[in-house]
């Protein structure tokens, strides 16, 4: 619905103030004209484009270029590195975010469990008017007038709320419409207007607006002053309808009052009664944090507005789980209350720069969009141009213009329902080739445009990485794998809220004794067989004296498992998993050996092509974490920040072919050479690999070929078919990999 309104907006512009430039976000370079265009048929040509436009295949201005003659030039004024480069930080930004919000529930609950203790009175009252607007439980005009209340109690002024002093009068205004009759007034007082006018002119405008007014293309108070300057023009006396002129008073003024101001003052009016009710500092603190972490959830969450972003990078140095520790643990003792904060909180801090990231390229973007939409503009000549973006962009870009004293007008396209499945699909690239780049955007990144020939020709000339991406991973073991009471565990654990069957879990200690109680607890009970027991310890023995009694950290978990993890200053990485899903597993890395491991990208890698959108189906054991997550947490930071971008695709990962074949094996020597039996060790490299045996073509000598053995599809030049094209191409690369098709097997189904 956007885009076709958009599409509107440009044809009025082009018909009314002859535009002929037009720039696009999502787009970089010369935007051709869709090869629809070309088709002689207007009627289908339309339905065809429209058809498009709600597949979002194309803009509304690729759609109005399509069926107009109005010789519309389309630019994109994307940066392409700084677009991937945002698209890459949305990627690493995502791994995390479910994990991060139940975090973030922690630190609410305890936050809101200290407003009991910390407020006094007045705050509590305050606090829950707050609360009850937010719910919906009382409605705007009953939250505005507690605010005047309060204002005028504790002699804030009136003079710092002109705005939202005038709303008062509006409420006070809208008291005295009666609606339904207002209404009816209207229309007699629009049958008497058309009656009076005796232009052909007038009678065009009124039916104009008229019919704006109900397509909402004009606002009822813009409606409402057209009706009631014709009626002063034409002499017509309004005291015949006062339920009408008490309506119009009302809604012109609200739409006077009702903007950008208010909002900002109602904002101004909360921190200045809650700064006037504060009688200590641990008041104030309390708030700061909970506002800090509203902004903190708008931020994985990739909703901050301009005003959230200028926030979190004023204050960044207070955005950490230290800020937050250091305020509840205190507090809660003072207070004798019970609280507990996970232990993997400190991931929040990690993943931090990724979040900021994204928000930084987002700006660095904006002021491209200015640059290039200038730039073009002076190429052509033209004096004025229209530059379509998505309204996360419209504050920045507007201080921007105003800063280079340039005229500018935004205009909003209506939308009363939000296109989001239409948008996720192309951004997911269910049905396009950008598949690994786009996954899931928020509005702040245009979705590619599909037939534009610089994006066409980017896709060609970028390399078809045989790796999985970020997303991938993560979401391959996020349906599996949760955290759960500071654990890392299978989610069907989670969920039935019981610790007696995690097979991973850390309660430290720092003796054999600990171990081998629970190896010896382990037999008794038949949850291991002897010759099992026998390994165990070896295994045991073998780690303790090849790396020495200070340099593990031995620790078990409630069910009889055991974790030799690595810490600050350990060298070695023992686990074990005793009567897991997959059997009894076992495990021992250096921690030099380990940090390969993870380079190499064996571990939780599925074999992909980035045109692939994750196609290729293959078994990654969620064990395989529950071991990275054990070492990550008692690293020192630098270690662990290491492990995590593993773990979510931050850094380089190679990929899945002979190399990583090699590096297995010599891995599974390693193994052997510190006693681990054989069949353990090939046990173990099979449940965190991958079968090689499949993937071993890289994906661009697939999709090569499979072209090369269908001679219809090798010189494709018409855009809209070659998108359509490639991606029939794509997936049967993807059966090639899986091995379910030879390559003539898919030359033939094309």
């Amino acid at each position: 619905e956007a885009q076709q309104n958009i599409s509107k907006i440009l044809d009025r512009l082009a018909a009314n103030y002859r535009l002929k430039l037009v720039t696009l976000e999502g787009a970089a370079g010369k935007v051709e004209n869709p090869i629809i265009s070309n088709f002689p048929d207007k009627e289908i040509r339309k339905e065809v484009a429209l058809y498009f436009v709600r597949e979002g295949k194309l803009t509304g201005a690729e759609y109005l270029a399509a069926n107009s003659d109005y010789g519309l030039r389309l630019y994109g004024v994307e940066d392409p590195r700084l677009y991937m480069d945002n698209v890459e930080a949305f990627r690493q930004s995502q791994p995390f975010k479910n994990e991060a919000k139940q975090y973030f529930a922690y630190l609410k609950k305890a936050l809101d469990g200290l407003k009991d203790y910390i407020y006094n009175d007045a705050l509590k009252v305050f606090d829950k008017l707050e609360n009850d607007y937010f719910l919906r439980k009382i409605a705007f005009d009953e939250y505005a007038r507690s605010l005047f209340g309060l204002i005028e109690k504790h002699n804030l002024g009136r003079i710092n709320y002109p705005v939202f002093y005038e709303l008062q009068k509006v409420i006070t205004l809208e008291t005295k419409v009666d609606f339904i009759k207002a209404d009816q007034e209207r229309a007699r007082l629009i049958t008497e207007l058309t009656q009076a006018i005796d232009d052909k002119k007038n009678i065009a405008a009124l039916v104009e607006k008229s019919l704006n007014f109900k397509k909402g293309i004009i606002s009822p108070g813009a409606f409402a002053s057209f009706l009631k300057d014709m009626a002063f023009k034409l002499k017509i006396n309004l005291v015949s309808y006062p339920n009408f002129s008490a309506y119009a008073d009302y809604i012109i003024k609200y739409e006077e009052v009702a903007s950008e101001k208010l909002f900002n003052e109602l904002k101004k009016i909360k921190n200045d009664l809650r700064n006037a009710l504060y009688t200590n500092d641990d008041q104030k603190q309390l708030d700061t944090l909970r506002e800090n972490l509203d902004i903190l959830g708008k931020l994985v969450d990739l909703k901050m507005f301009s005003e959230d972003i200028a926030y979190f990078f004023a204050h960044r140095d207070e955005m950490n789980t230290d800020t937050f520790e250091k305020f509840i643990v205190p507090q809660a003792y003072k207070y004798k209350l019970t609280v507990t904060l996970p232990q993997g909180l400190s991931y929040i801090d990690v993943y931090m720069p990724a979040w900021a990231r994204f928000y930084e390229l987002a700006h660095l973007r904006d002021v491209a969009f200015i640059e290039k939409t200038l730039q073009q503009m002076e190429k052509e000549n033209v004096s004025f141009a229209a530059l379509v973006t998505g309204g996360f962009h419209t504050e920045k870009l507007s201080r921007i213009l105003k800063a280079k004293k340039i005229s500018y007008l935004v205009i909003t396209p209506r939308a009363s329902i939000e296109d989001t499945g239409t948008y996720l699909n192309i951004m997911q690239g269910n049905k396009t080739l950008l598949d690994d780049f786009v996954k899931q955007l928020q509005s702040s990144l245009q979705a590619p445009i599909s037939f534009s020939k610089n994006a066409l020709e980017e896709i060609n000339a970028s390399p078809t990485e045989i790796t999985a991406s970020a997303e991938a991973r993560a979401e391959k073991l996020s349906s599996q794998v949760t955290v759960f009471a500071g654990f890392s565990v299978m989610r069907q654990i989670a969920e039935t809220g019981s610790t007696e069957n995690i097979n991973w879990g850390v309660v430290k200690s720092e003796t054999k004794n600990i171990v081998m109680a629970d190896l010896e607890a382990s037999l008794s009970s038949g949850q291991i067989k002897q010759d099992e027991f026998d390994q165990l310890t070896t295994t045991v023995d073998t780690a303790l004296a090849k790396f020495g009694k200070e340099s593990v950290s031995i620790e078990k978990s409630g069910a009889g498992n055991v974790i030799v993890n690595v810490g600050q200053n350990t060298t070695t990485v023992l686990a074990f998993n005793l009567n897991g899903k997959e059997g009894n597993k076992i495990a021992v890395l250096t921690k030099a050996e380990a940090k390969d491991f993870l380079k190499e990208g064996t571990i939780l890698v599925q074999a992909v092509a980035s045109s692939q959108k994750g196609t290729v189906e293959l078994p990654v054991a969620a064990s395989a974490k529950d071991i990275l997550m054990k070492m990550t947490e008692t690293l020192p930071s630098d270690a662990k920040k290491g492990i995590v971008q593993f773990l979510t695709g931050f850094g380089k990962t190679e990929s899945v072919g002979e190399k990583s074949v090699t590096d297995l094996k010599a891995l599974a020597a390693k193994l052997e050479g510190l006693g681990i039996p054989t069949e353990q060790v090939e046990a173990f490299i099979g449940s965190i690999s991958i079968p090689l045996t499949t993937v071993q073509e890289n994906a661009q000598t697939v999709t090569a070929a499979v072209i090369n053995a269908t001679p219809e599809l090798r010189n494709i030049e018409a855009p809209v078919v070659k998108v359509k094209a490639q991606s029939i191409v794509s997936e049967r690369v993807a059966a090639v990999m899986n091995g379910k098709e030879t390559i003539a097997e898919a030359s033939k189904t094309l």
